[in-house]
């Protein structure tokens, strides 16, 4: 007669060898479970992180890049197209989802805290932000770049716009011989831009030669000496404002009214009422009258532009209109001077100019052209930013 000990270590020792196997099977097949699992949730983490990185969010101004995810998981960043005073803009090719295989774009990335201060519209509250991405994103405008997204991680804000193939404006006339036909044409274009974007209540704020890219109407075209068949883009929206719009002056920013506003904008081609402190969206005006001056006659209508003081002392002298440019182009120079007029109360509006500026000179005029010099030309190139 067997202990009950006894029997129950032969049964083990019987059994042993039987259940050994379906235990090894049953953690393998729970292993592949859990495996299958942690996949399923690694591609669920990465589908949020590209939604977060493709839409902005409910809750968030921008869209938003969740770490661990980079701004390399959707960018695969190039050579630098160039630097700004609030960031650095990189030939890219967009690797999101919804792109298309290959699509380049120019992204700026700009630090959020930098030392030297950040981008005018970073400073903006989440609200106006939201607001300010919304009305770029849906900027539709021949001559206005077109934005393809808005992001953000902790440290750096990027945006997403269309490569520019071309020169601005500034390499594009110099050394150029242009028919005036063409440079009436570049205004027309100009002021159309302005006018758009003033109709979507912004104002730019930073309208300068440096700003304004020429490219070409198709791939591989190019530019002849007297053939202008470039399309003009208005660029860096870094230092516009919502809501100035207003035929009064204002003092404060209608979009956070207990904070004056800001006193922004390129030395050479700013406001006078900038400088005071006091203004609307008819400063942008004021800069493509200095940008048309720049067109018909290669330099700067004000030379001492540098300071408050020089400045007012400047403009409130008369014009000087002495180059050939404008000798074969008078009405142009009439039509400059009403976009410079000093009180911004009797400035008119971009659309106003617009409808003033017809797409063509008198046809007398229409063969002549303009020579612009590449010493006086470079002279006009600013990256100075006057901002308080």
């Amino acid at each position: 007669m067997c202990r009950l000990d006894e029997v129950a270590t032969d049964s083990q020792t019987a059994v042993a060898p039987a259940s050994r196997p379906r235990a090894n099977t049953v953690e393998k097949a729970d292993f592949a479970q859990t495996l299958n699992a942690l996949q399923s949730d690694l591609a669920q983490f990465a589908t949020d992180v590209v939604v977060a990185a493709s839409k902005p969010r409910a809750n968030s101004l921008l869209g938003v890049i969740v770490p661990p995810a980079k701004i390399e998981d959707f960018f695969e960043l190039g050579k630098v197209l160039g630097k700004g005073s609030f960031g650095t803009v990189y030939l890219a090719t967009d690797l999101r989802p919804d792109a298309e295989i290959g699509n380049r774009v120019a992204l700026k990335i700009m630090d959020k805290n930098p030392s030297n201060g950040s981008s005018a519209i970073l400073q903006q509250d989440e609200t106006v932000l939201r607001m300010f991405c919304e009305r770029i994103l849906a900027f539709d405008h021949v001559n206005i770049v077109r934005y393809m997204g808005l992001f953000e991680d902790p440290q750096k804000a990027y945006v997403a716009m269309e490569v520019l193939d071309g020169p601005d404006l500034i390499d594009f006339l110099t050394g150029r011989e242009l028919a005036v036909s063409w440079a009436w044409g570049i205004m027309h274009q100009l002021l159309g831009a302005v006018a758009y974007i003033h109709g979507m209540d912004v104002t730019h704020r930073d309208i300068k030669c440096e700003n304004i890219k020429v490219v070409p109407r198709s791939r591989g075209e190019h530019f002849g000496l007297r053939e202008f068949t470039g399309i003009l883009k208005v660029v860096d929206f870094g230092c516009a404002a919502i809501g100035l719009g207003s035929d009064e002056l204002l003092t404060h920013d209608p979009m956070r009214p207990e904070s004056t506003l800001q006193r922004i904008g390129t030395a050479g081609y700013i406001a006078p009422e900038i400088f005071q402190g006091t203004y609307n969206s008819k400063c942008d005006v004021w800069s493509m009258g200095i940008v048309a001056y720049i067109l018909f006659s290669g330099k700067f209508p004000y030379t001492k532009a540098d300071n408050t003081e020089e400045f007012f002392e400047s403009v409130s002298g008369p014009l000087e209109y002495a180059e050939k440019g404008w000798e074969s182009c008078t009405i142009a120079r009439d039509l400059v001077q009403m976009l410079l007029t000093i009180d911004p109360i009797e400035r008119p509006s971009a659309q106003e100019a617009l409808a003033r500026w017809n797409p063509l000179p008198p046809r007398a005029q229409r063969r002549s052209t303009l020579m612009h010099s590449s010493t006086c030309l470079q002279r006009c190139r600013k990256t100075s930013l006057v901002a308080q």
